[in-house]
């Protein structure tokens, strides 16, 4: 359950560094050219630009998932030192997921839109933060109870 939890994360994480890379369209990677999915030509120039792009998305899906592991288990830790008096474990886990996770989160896509290329902080890129905070709360739903017995916690 745990690997599709991860394959899960890695797909949604990929995708919206994907989404990042077009819409702050940063130096620092490969231009992404203009391409569309019904279009039934491309010119093996666009193709090679439009993988290597690809390849960049996943690579830093994956450069946020990592971050998101160890960021991740050191704010489930830290969250249930400061919420062990909760009375039950779901509140246990609520606070922490509220108070520690999703805050780190913001951290981690911030980091990750600095590694895609935008150093300042702006409209696109506050928004662009605040949808990847979202989009890893969503991830979590479909999977995220079935973890909570692999880390006694919610993550």
């Amino acid at each position: 359950m745990f690997v599709i939890y991860l394959s899960g994360k890695l797909i949604i994480y990929s995708i919206w560094c994907y989404a990042g890379m077009r819409a702050f369209r940063s130096p620092r990677l490969l231009t992404v050219p203009y391409f569309s999915p019904l279009a039934s030509i491309v010119t093996d120039t666009e193709s090679s630009s439009l993988t290597a792009t690809v390849r960049q998305a996943l690579g830093l899906g994956l450069f946020r998932l990592a971050i998101g592991l160890v960021f991740g288990v050191v704010a489930i830790l830290l969250g249930g030192f400061f919420v062990e008096r909760a009375e039950n474990p779901f509140d246990r886990g609520l606070l922490v997921y509220v108070l520690f996770l999703i805050p780190v989160r913001a951290v981690e896509w911030w980091i990750t839109s600095k590694v895609i290329g935008k150093s300042s902080p702006s409209a696109p890129v506050l928004l662009w933060v605040v949808g990847g905070v979202l989009l890893s709360c969503l991830a979590d739903v479909p999977t995220g109870f079935a973890v909570v017995d692999v880390f006694g916690g919610l993550c």
